[in-house]
């Protein structure tokens, strides 16, 4: 699978990513919700900065590998703590091209579950993910696990996720999801479809953490 991504030598040297997409979204019940675009950008090891807009909300996240900030409709600008801080530092390390490169990280064990699946666990040898592979082109197909869910400010909880793999793209000789569509509870969520992604753009880390004018 590394290999068919551009080579997992080639993953591990990416220093940077900036990323947008945009998404059509539906709620749990089917109905559908506001357009989305979010832009994810991360540098190497796991500094990251979120921005993102369903419909009128505005969402902003910034993680430095230990603690950060957020902006957020209900709170405004506040420090990332608690659950916050744990689910920011979740999408920071999982981030592609991390996502690929789960046998370099010593708190993982990655195991086979089938011929065609990468089965990845956690510390406590149980909880974790399958990385779903097409045997005819290496390329992932889908990615089922949970994911933490819930809304801002709230409790958040484990939920079963599953994210499908539709479209790729070449991007400096590594593979890319162009289109994305993702799943809870076997409910179709949204429909993400890339717009934008650069590799090794040269981020640079205080442009990242610069702090939105709240006026």
């Amino acid at each position: 699978m590394q290999e068919a991504l551009g080579g997992s030598e080639e993953l591990a040297a990416i220093q940077d990513v900036d990323w947008t997409v945009r998404a059509k979204t539906w709620n749990q019940s089917g109905a559908p919700g506001p357009d989305v675009e979010r832009r994810i950008r991360w540098i190497r090891p796991n500094v990251f900065r979120k921005d993102q807009r369903n419909g009128e909300r505005v969402i902003k996240y910034f993680f430095d590998g230990e603690a950060g900030w957020e902006l957020v409709p209900q709170a405004g600008l506040v420090e990332l703590e608690g659950r916050e801080l744990e689910f920011v530092s979740g999408e920071a390390n999982s981030t592609y091209p991390q996502k690929w490169l789960p046998d370099r990280y010593p708190s993982l064990r990655v195991i086979s579950g089938g011929p065609d699946v990468i089965r990845v666990l956690g510390g406590d040898g149980t909880s974790g993910k399958d990385i779903v592979v097409d045997l005819e082109t290496g390329l992932p197909l889908r990615i089922v696990g949970t994911t933490l869910s819930g809304k801002i400010g709230a409790a958040y909880t484990r939920v079963p996720k599953r994210l499908e793999f539709a479209e790729w793209r070449t991007v400096a000789g590594i593979k890319w999801p162009r289109r994305l569509v993702n799943f809870h509870y076997g409910v179709k969520l949204a429909d993400m479809t890339t717009t934008e992604v650069g590799i090794d753009v040269g981020l640079d880390i205080d442009d990242l953490a610069r702090k939105p004018d709240v006026g």
